[in-house]
């Protein structure tokens, strides 16, 4: 064991420096006024990055870098892309918001019970979800224990009090697990993307695809990806329109 955990530590070892090394040769760029080529590093980096916090945040660097290049609505997918890994990041949110407003489009968060809902649902990553769903587990089983040893009206209340706890805490595992298999795509052309019935130019238009449309993917071909529209249909959509949120 010791000695696969070296082995391990051995082989992550390189991509950390790699990524390490692309990243400060990236921040260079951006200081020097070239965010097009501090993206193209931090992309190399993101490709070598190992934990969700480091992913996170190049993530959110690369949004950084898209909006100085006037990429507003390529900045916003960006930032998306980086909730998953820092959902609870707020400078985050306050870019995420700020370009979402100048490109235009509805805010992330509207402030209504829905909205606030599915923020609190996901402002836990999955490794936390299943520690939180795991501990209010672990406390039911106590009080599922004291309950039938001991018997009496306040070890039945705490365990019903437990398993109440328990249903709460495993909301936000339910929400990763019905959403992180889910590669879903933002629509990143300024003038929109067309939604085509055969990957091919020349296949009949079925819809206009808004820019910061978010859908989900259907299947995928060279230059072409199959989205599911609004309506259920899968409509192909040229890649360079489009720009997938799982990174």
């Amino acid at each position: 064991m010791i000695l696969l955990l070296t082995l391990i530590g051995l082989c992550s070892f390189p991509l950390q420096e790699a990524s390490s090394s692309l990243d400060q040769s990236a921040l260079v760029a951006y200081r020097e006024g070239n965010p097009a080529a501090a993206s193209t590093l931090w992309i190399e980096a993101l490709e070598a990055a190992t934990s969700a916090q480091e992913r996170g945040r190049l993530c959110y660097n690369l949004g950084n870098a898209a909006y100085r290049r006037d990429e507003v609505v390529q900045a916003v997918a960006w930032y998306h892309a980086a909730l998953r890994y820092t959902p609870r990041d707020g400078d985050l949110w306050a870019n995420l918001e700020f370009c979402r407003a100048e490109a235009e489009l509805d805010p992330a968060d509207r402030g209504d019970l829905v909205h606030s809902v599915q923020r609190l649902l996901r402002s836990l990553t999955r490794g936390e979800s299943e520690w939180l769903w795991a501990c209010a587990l672990m406390l039911l089983a106590l009080a599922g224990v004291g309950e039938s040893l001991r018997g009496g009206a306040i070890w039945r209340r705490l365990f019903l009090g437990a398993f109440v706890v328990q249903l709460l805490c495993a909301s936000p595992l339910i929400w990763h697990l019905e959403h992180d298999g889910q590669n879903t795509w933002m629509i990143t052309a300024l003038e929109g993307g067309a939604g085509h019935s055969e990957p091919s130019e020349e296949a009949k238009q079925l819809a206009h695809l808004e820019a910061g449309l978010v859908l989900e993917e259907l299947d995928q071909l060279p230059d072409w990806v199959k989205l599911a529209d609004p309506q259920g249909r899968g409509l192909w959509v040229r890649t360079k329109d489009a720009f997938s949120l799982v990174r």
